[in-house]
């Protein structure tokens, strides 16, 4: 794996580590979202690939209960 993916899968997990503990502000979404993206673009090796796909989708996928893990420090899934 590239160093330079690697680094920013660990970015990527501090983001949502953040995101669940109530850390992070609503500009951490859309900074998850571009890291991602970034990551899935330019990544060399499946790992990188992979993940970051699914760091997409879930973010996209799930952008309202992340907000709410914010806003309202809960989760909108009941």
């Amino acid at each position: 794996m590239h160093p330079r993916t690697e680094s920013g899968l660990n970015d990527l997990k501090g983001l949502f580590d953040d995101t669940l503990e109530g850390h992070a502000t609503l500009d951490t979404i859309d900074l998850i979202e571009k890291t991602a993206e970034n990551i899935y673009l330019s990544a060399d090796c499946a790992i990188g690939y992979e993940t970051a796909a699914t760091a997409l989708t879930a973010i996209q996928a799930f952008r309202d209960d992340s907000e709410s893990h914010l806003l309202h420090h809960t989760c909108r899934f009941k």
